[in-house]
């Protein structure tokens, strides 16, 4: 009797798979484990074909069982190291996000020894970009993936990174619209990096008021960051994009390892900077460096 092969946990499952079967259901195969004399478990896959007569009556079972209790071991195996693969990367990011936070505090704490105007200036903006790449790593933990940051949900915290550390940041009115936009680990450092870089600079030159829009379509990134022109003869955005100034040399830097392109949008209300990339779906390491010439 080859129900009595069949392993004790899956008899009712088999006995209702080719029931069903018997009653019309239209199933190709199954699989199922079977428990040998010798007390061997192995696994099968059963493929069953039936034939009827012209009243509909069943009058034939037929088919093929393979053994595929190796697949099924290896496929486990694979299940297994996949499973310690995710949390090694999960304790990884999860600790490089812990060390980022000390380095950041080391360097608030310096800032709040130094005197220097400017100094406590480039300390404060030197702890935003560590606590950006921060944020970066916690998500990648704390998110099913590890190799794409769901950015939409950081953005809120790079612009309080930045009102953190400005004068009267109860003045300022960002407004942040973000629609689901998921980028690849190589790309989202960077990218944020740099979107870090522009809120930072804008916060701290005293732009009160702002429009930020973030989303993604078809494969696309688009990021819109619209300041009204108050000042016609000067450009909000003319600092950040002065090519003689260490702040441009940083900014292109961050848009070229993003792979991605900028431009500003001009009319008589706005002006707005529009970056722009498709999303890459690099595996591994970044190979590029942040401020390589």
């Amino acid at each position: 009797n080859y129900m009595d092969l069949v392993h004790p946990d899956d008899v009712q499952f088999v006995r209702n798979k080719v029931q069903s079967m018997f009653a019309g259901a239209n199933i190709d195969t199954f699989k199922h484990r079977c428990k040998l004399n010798n007390g061997k478990t192995i696994h099968l896959l059963q493929k069953l074909e039936l034939e009827r007569n012209k009243e509909g009556e069943l009058i034939k079972a037929f088919g093929v069982t393979q053994d595929i209790t190796r697949l099924t071991n290896y496929e486990n195996e694979l299940k297994q190291s996949l499973s310690e693969k995710e949390l090694m990367l999960a304790e990884i990011h999860h600790r490089v996000k812990n060390n980022l936070a000390i380095i950041s505090g080391m360097i608030e704490l310096e800032s709040l020894n130094t005197i220097n105007k400017k100094v406590v200036s480039a300390l404060n903006g030197l702890a935003t970009r560590v606590q950006t790449m921060g944020l970066v790593h916690e998500n990648l933990y704390q998110y099913d993936g590890f190799t794409s940051v769901p950015f939409h949900e950081i953005f809120d915290e790079l612009l309080n990174l930045n009102l953190n550390v400005a004068n009267k940041p109860e003045q300022f009115n960002y407004t942040i619209e973000t629609k689901p936009t998921h980028i690849n680990i190589n790309q989202a450092v960077p990218f944020a990096l740099s979107v870090n870089h522009i809120l930072y600079h804008l916060i701290q030159s005293g732009k009160k008021k702002a429009f930020v829009k973030l989303h993604e379509i078809k494969n696309k990134i688009e990021l819109l960051v619209s300041l009204p022109l108050k000042n016609r003869k000067k450009a909000p955005f003319d600092l950040l994009l002065d090519e003689g100034d260490l702040s441009y040399s940083v900014f292109q830097t961050l848009i070229n390892q993003a792979e991605a392109s900028h431009e500003v949008i001009a009319t008589d209300q706005n002006h707005t900077l529009r970056i722009y990339f498709n999303k890459l779906n690099k595996s591994g390491a970044s190979e590029a460096r942040f401020f390589s010439k």
